[in-house]
């Protein structure tokens, strides 16, 4: 019987080793600046907005490329249900914009170590460690257009910060229990084996928050956005580099083209053959060939230039 017993404590003492070395919790609360109210109200008359374009930067970790990717996906349907009346879901008939987000992340981390190790060499497990991550996110909200040349004109700016405050545990259940605090959103808790749920709450609390803020820019700055998308969009061609050749024949690409207007075609200013020294010729099938390439005119343009131009050699 002695020895059954004896097996039978061996047994529970590995069975609550492997609960114990399984165990990781941890609960956390938040502090930010900005509190996300749905504002279905909200709105500029005669204007809606289309979110057609969004760049997300967050710092490199192992869950960034999936932050970014479901934030981006949740922040685009979060704008036109939260703000119907300021965002739409359709093109048609809005004014389309690009959000810039840039996130930094600060986690201070000295104060969790050093607690970590003090309570490991004391009792030899690893209590209730406090931990705290700040993050700060920088938004811009500009017009969006097609052609990637053209530069984009920043039109409002806001942005928000949030605390995180948390504690963990090991080898122990301890941080189950709920973080004392203050908390601007629900508390969290649960196990660090078990990430994803308050991962999925982390993702939908950021996009609602940059909904709110990008909703409230593009309220601001409603007549800079309007007065952005209505400007024409021009683009300045700088000259490309100059090509050896005599001083009397060198004629600058500026002369030729000195801005180009969308979605209007470029004309290219005709040349006075008559006037046009041969060695000008090779010098203007560059210029010529250095437009096709930057896609300000058409073939159909191209190639009667160049064929007038190669007719006079």
């Amino acid at each position: 019987m002695k020895p059954f017993r004896i097996v039978q404590g061996v047994a529970l003492c590995c069975l609550g080793l492997l609960l114990l070395t399984g165990s990781g919790c941890v609960s956390g609360r938040t502090i930010t600046t900005l509190k996300p109210v749905p504002e279905p109200g909200l709105n500029v008359p005669g204007s809606r907005f289309y979110i057609a374009d969004l760049k997300y930067t967050t710092p490199a970790n192992p869950y960034s490329a999936k932050q970014e990717a479901r934030i981006s996906e949740l922040f685009k349907k979060e704008c036109p249900e939260d703000y119907p009346n300021l965002f739409t879901s359709s093109p048609d008939g809005s004014i389309p914009l690009r959000v810039e987000v840039n996130q930094t992340t600060k986690a201070y981390i000295g104060k969790t170590m050093c607690w970590m190790y003090g309570t490991l060499l004391i009792s030899g497990l690893i209590l209730p460690c406090p931990g705290q991550t700040d993050e700060s996110y920088d938004i811009n909200v500009s017009v969006w257009n097609s052609n990637p040349a053209l530069p984009t004109q920043s039109c409002a700016t806001n942005g928000f910060r949030n605390e995180y405050y948390t504690w963990c545990s090991i080898l122990t259940p301890a941080a189950l229990k709920e973080i004392p605090g203050e908390s601007d959103f629900p508390k969290i808790s649960g196990s660090i084996f078990n990430m994803e749920p308050m991962m999925e709450d982390y993702y939908k609390t950021i996009s609602s928050q940059l909904a709110a803020a990008v909703a409230h820019a593009v309220v601001g700055a409603a007549p800079e956005i309007t007065k952005a998308q209505a400007a024409p969009q021009t683009l300045t061609q700088a000259a490309p580099p100059s090509v050896p050749t005599e001083k009397s024949s060198t004629v600058s690409s500026a002369a030729v083209l000195p801005s180009v207007s969308e979605p209007q075609p470029v004309q290219v200013a005709p040349v006075q053959s008559s006037k046009m020294p041969v060695a000008d010729i090779p010098t203007q099938l560059k210029k010529l060939d250095e437009l096709k390439a930057l896609g300000l005119i058409t073939e159909d343009e191209y190639k009667a230039r160049k064929k007038e131009l190669t007719g006079k050699l």
